[in-house]
């Protein structure tokens, strides 16, 4: 950034106790609870999303971690599909893997076709994004976009904070994107080997996300969800996805 930003001694240590917390991060509750904890006390914010798209654009990855306050219509709004305003949104600030850019959603951000959501995402009270991010490994970027910021004290500043940031934000979810990929979720639990996919959806109800919740990370619908949900609980000899989810932690396998 060309304006020189120095702390106050209250944001120093509120800076110090954001890190000290998010160097410990290991899964998306603890995650979870550092966005929507002490980091909004540098970024106050509804609802962070991080997203990994590939080269092409496509999106490979989206996670959500949002207050309870921000409507689900919202969340649907940005992420309901592959053409979502997300992906518009981020096309429309392509400068964001090398400096934070704010967006205001008054804005006719990328012509006449986003005006109907961007009214929907204003009559649903989000009304700007802080966007920034980061290239990734064999191609692609990681971007992570704060919904309805509320500046501590002035845009330049939150956004300032938002860079000192971003390698922590970026290598948290890298280490809770590996730890989902290599944690071997079978363990010999199950008669019948589970699927690539079951195995995918096993990770995330084991880490408490709904149906809904897992639909839109792996982009399928909650209805496939909830087939594959049914055939893991009888390959897992369980009952319901509690119970799934507790024989997984039981047995060391976390997300």
């Amino acid at each position: 950034m060309s304006e020189l930003i120095l702390l106050d001694r209250q944001e120093e240590e509120h800076l110090i106790r954001v890190l000290e917390y998010g160097i410990s991060i290991k899964d998306t509750k603890q995650f979870y609870m550092w966005t929507q904890g002490s980091l909004q006390g540098l970024i106050a914010h509804k609802a962070l999303l991080c997203v990994h798209l590939g080269p092409n654009r496509h999106v490979l990855r989206l996670e959500s971690f949002h207050s309870p306050h921000l409507p689900d219509k919202a969340l649907e709004v940005l992420t309901g599909s592959q053409s979502s305003i997300l992906l518009q949104l981020l096309i429309a600030a392509p400068s964001v893997v090398s400096t934070p850019r704010w967006l205001a959603f008054d804005d006719d951000l990328h012509g006449e076709p986003n005006r109907q959501d961007l009214q929907r995402l204003r009559d649903l009270g989000v009304t700007n994004a802080l966007i920034h991010g980061a290239p990734t490994l064999y191609g692609g970027t990681a971007h992570f976009m704060f919904l309805e910021v509320q500046p501590t004290q002035s845009p330049q500043r939150t956004a300032y904070m938002l860079e000192l940031l971003l390698p922590l934000l970026h290598l948290s979810l890298t280490r809770i994107a590996h730890a989902a990929q290599t944690a071997p979720v079978q363990g010999g639990l199950a008669t019948t080997p589970l699927s690539s996919r079951e195995q995918d959806i096993l990770r995330w109800v084991a880490a408490g996300k709904t149906n809904h919740e897992i639909a839109d990370v792996l982009f399928i619908s909650p209805f496939t969800v909830k087939n594959h949900v049914q055939n893991i609980l009888k390959k897992l000899k369980v009952k319901n996805r509690m119970q799934a989810a507790a024989l997984i932690h039981r047995t060391s396998t976390s997300l």
